[in-house]
């Protein structure tokens, strides 16, 4: 995440099964590189507590409002 500008990508697909912990830090490190307008998508939404409600957090701390749409094991909201 280092490498990337921030407000640099149309769109972000997250695929990491980590804990918790593991998933919140690395989506708060990928959120900014995104475009205002842009996608957040990705993977093992079926996993709420290792996935959707860390991503739900940084939804929070970003007071990003837009809908958390999960379908077929994956997810994706506007940022």
């Amino acid at each position: 995440a280092k490498d990337i500008s921030d407000n640099s990508l149309d769109f972000m697909f997250f695929d990491a099964m980590l804990t918790e912990e593991q998933t919140y830090a690395e989506a708060l490190a990928y959120y900014p590189k995104i475009k205002k307008g842009g996608w957040f998508l990705g993977h093992d939404a079926d996993a709420v507590e290792q996935v959707i409600k860390p991503i739900e957090r940084v939804k929070q701390k970003f007071n990003n409002s837009n809908e958390l749409v999960c379908y077929n094991n994956c997810f994706l909201f506007k940022v």
